[in-house]
């Protein structure tokens, strides 16, 4: 049986934060891990990521960046949501 669990936002969210945070979760033996990855996440770090509250396409680089370093970090066999 999966276990699930949501995370907590990370202290610093940039791709290293979101994989530490995610990987604190799976070494808690979550094997299916919820994490949130919002617009607000691009305020003071990806400059031109939004334009308003629309993702440009420099925005939607940098949360698939997040994305990518979550699924480095935890590998494969955990679910990611």
């Amino acid at each position: 049986m999966r276990i699930y669990g949501d995370t907590p936002e990370p202290k610093e969210p940039t791709p290293k934060g979101s994989a530490e945070s995610v990987l604190k979760r799976k070494r808690t033996g979550l094997t299916f891990i919820k994490f949130d990855l919002g617009i607000r996440i691009l305020r003071g770090r990806a400059p031109g990521g939004l334009i308003g509250n629309q993702l440009t396409d420099k925005g939607v680089a940098y949360i698939a960046s997040c994305v990518e370093a979550v699924r480095e970090a935890v590998g494969w066999e955990t679910l990611l949501a």
